[in-house]
Protein backbone atom coordinates (compact mmCIF):
# COMPACT_ATOMS: atom_id res chain seq x y z
CA UNK A 1 0.00 0.00 0.00
CA UNK A 2 1.33 3.53 0.64
CA UNK A 3 5.00 4.39 0.72
CA UNK A 4 5.95 6.11 3.97
CA UNK A 5 8.60 8.53 5.10
CA UNK A 6 9.39 7.71 8.69
CA UNK A 7 11.63 8.96 11.42
CA UNK A 8 11.60 8.39 15.17
CA UNK A 9 8.75 10.86 15.70
CA UNK A 10 6.50 10.83 12.65
CA UNK A 11 5.15 8.74 9.84
CA UNK A 12 3.50 10.31 6.86
CA UNK A 13 1.93 8.77 3.81
CA UNK A 14 3.36 9.86 0.50
CA UNK A 15 0.89 10.12 -2.36
CA UNK A 16 -2.19 9.18 -0.34
CA UNK A 17 -4.81 11.10 1.63
CA UNK A 18 -7.59 10.07 3.97
CA UNK A 19 -11.10 10.98 2.84
CA UNK A 20 -13.60 9.81 5.43
CA UNK A 21 -13.60 6.03 5.38
CA UNK A 22 -11.26 5.85 2.40
CA UNK A 23 -7.57 6.19 1.57
CA UNK A 24 -7.25 7.97 -1.77
CA UNK A 25 -4.36 7.80 -4.22
CA UNK A 26 -3.80 11.49 -5.02
CA UNK A 27 -2.56 10.72 -8.55
CA UNK A 28 -5.16 8.21 -9.73
CA UNK A 29 -8.01 9.17 -7.34
CA UNK A 30 -8.50 5.44 -6.66
CA UNK A 31 -10.21 4.88 -3.28
CA UNK A 32 -9.54 2.07 -0.82
CA UNK A 33 -11.85 1.33 2.12
CA UNK A 34 -9.83 0.71 5.27
CA UNK A 35 -10.35 -0.83 8.71
CA UNK A 36 -7.54 1.11 10.37
CA UNK A 37 -3.81 1.37 10.17
CA UNK A 38 -0.94 -0.87 11.12
CA UNK A 39 2.56 0.30 11.97
CA UNK A 40 5.62 -0.87 13.86
CA UNK A 41 7.43 0.35 16.94
CA UNK A 42 11.09 -0.41 16.45
CA UNK A 43 13.97 -0.67 18.93
CA UNK A 44 14.22 2.49 21.01
CA UNK A 45 10.58 3.40 20.40
CA UNK A 46 7.54 2.96 22.59
CA UNK A 47 6.50 -0.53 23.55
CA UNK A 48 2.78 -0.88 23.06
CA UNK A 49 0.63 2.08 22.14
CA UNK A 50 2.19 5.53 22.32
CA UNK A 51 0.23 7.74 24.72
CA UNK A 52 2.54 10.64 25.50
CA UNK A 53 0.68 13.81 26.54
CA UNK A 54 1.19 16.85 24.30
CA UNK A 55 2.66 14.78 21.43
CA UNK A 56 0.72 13.34 18.50
CA UNK A 57 0.82 9.66 19.35
CA UNK A 58 -1.24 6.54 18.75
CA UNK A 59 -4.05 7.71 21.02
CA UNK A 60 -4.28 10.96 19.01
CA UNK A 61 -4.28 9.00 15.75
CA UNK A 62 -7.20 6.96 17.07
CA UNK A 63 -9.07 10.14 18.00
CA UNK A 64 -8.52 11.59 14.51
CA UNK A 65 -10.19 8.55 12.91
CA UNK A 66 -12.97 7.33 15.24
CA UNK A 67 -14.00 3.68 15.02
CA UNK A 68 -10.86 2.84 12.99
CA UNK A 69 -8.32 0.57 14.62
CA UNK A 70 -4.69 1.54 15.13
CA UNK A 71 -2.53 -1.59 15.39
CA UNK A 72 1.08 -1.60 16.62
CA UNK A 73 3.46 -4.46 15.86
CA UNK A 74 6.03 -4.23 18.64
CA UNK A 75 9.73 -5.08 18.51
CA UNK A 76 9.16 -7.66 21.30
CA UNK A 77 6.72 -9.64 19.11
CA UNK A 78 3.49 -8.48 20.76
CA UNK A 79 0.66 -6.73 18.94
CA UNK A 80 -1.33 -3.95 20.60
CA UNK A 81 -4.17 -1.83 19.30
CA UNK A 82 -6.36 1.10 20.14
CA UNK A 83 -9.69 2.47 19.01
CA UNK A 84 -11.53 5.72 19.71
CA UNK A 85 -15.27 5.24 20.15
CA UNK A 86 -17.95 7.46 21.68
CA UNK A 87 -15.37 10.07 22.72
CA UNK A 88 -13.26 7.50 24.54
CA UNK A 89 -9.84 6.06 23.73
CA UNK A 90 -9.84 2.31 24.33
CA UNK A 91 -6.35 0.76 24.57
CA UNK A 92 -6.12 -2.93 23.73
CA UNK A 93 -2.72 -4.09 24.90
CA UNK A 94 -1.30 -7.44 23.81
CA UNK A 95 -4.06 -8.57 21.46
CA UNK A 96 -1.83 -11.14 19.79
CA UNK A 97 1.62 -12.18 18.67
CA UNK A 98 3.45 -11.06 15.56
CA UNK A 99 4.63 -14.58 14.72
CA UNK A 100 1.00 -15.77 14.48
CA UNK A 101 0.24 -13.00 11.98
CA UNK A 102 3.37 -13.51 9.93
CA UNK A 103 2.90 -17.27 9.61
CA UNK A 104 -0.78 -16.86 8.68
CA UNK A 105 -2.21 -18.50 11.81
CA UNK A 106 -4.03 -15.28 12.77
CA UNK A 107 -5.28 -13.20 9.82
CA UNK A 108 -4.84 -9.59 10.91
CA UNK A 109 -7.75 -8.26 8.84
CA UNK A 110 -10.19 -10.70 10.48
CA UNK A 111 -8.87 -9.81 13.91
CA UNK A 112 -9.31 -6.12 13.11
CA UNK A 113 -12.90 -6.66 11.92
CA UNK A 114 -13.73 -8.63 15.08
CA UNK A 115 -12.28 -5.95 17.38
CA UNK A 116 -14.05 -3.13 15.54
CA UNK A 117 -17.32 -5.07 15.71
CA UNK A 118 -16.93 -5.69 19.45
CA UNK A 119 -16.11 -2.09 20.34
CA UNK A 120 -18.35 -0.08 18.02
CA UNK A 121 -21.75 -1.64 18.76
Amino acid sequence: MPDNWNDSQTSRHVGYEQDGNYIVNVKTKEKFAFLGEVHTHQAGGDSGLSRTPLIDDDDDLCKSQPDKLVVVMEINGNISAGIYHRREFIPLDNIGFLNNVLDGATPLSLTMKMIIGNYTK
